[in-house]
């Protein structure tokens, strides 16, 4: 009786998922002020690749190395 229970608790909560995924590492294209970017773009700024932290349109100065509130360097 008690593997029934356990089979029958089993197979309702073992129902297969897909795994998570990162977002991507490739840099989708260089920064550019006035770019909207959504969280997770990645950008390439001088010879290194950020990850957008947050939705915003970059304004002139906001650039990567000078924001980590926007952006993380990958």
């Amino acid at each position: 009786m008690l593997r029934r229970r356990a089979l029958a608790a089993c197979t309702a909560s073992d129902t297969p998922t897909d795994p998570p995924t990162d977002p991507p590492t490739e840099p989708g294209g260089t920064w550019a002020a006035g770019t909207t970017y959504a969280a997770g773009d990645v950008v390439t700024y001088g010879s290194d690749i950020y990850r957008c932290l947050q939705p915003h349109q970059a304004q002139p100065g906001w650039t990567p190395p000078n924001v980590p509130a926007l952006w993380q360097r990958v």
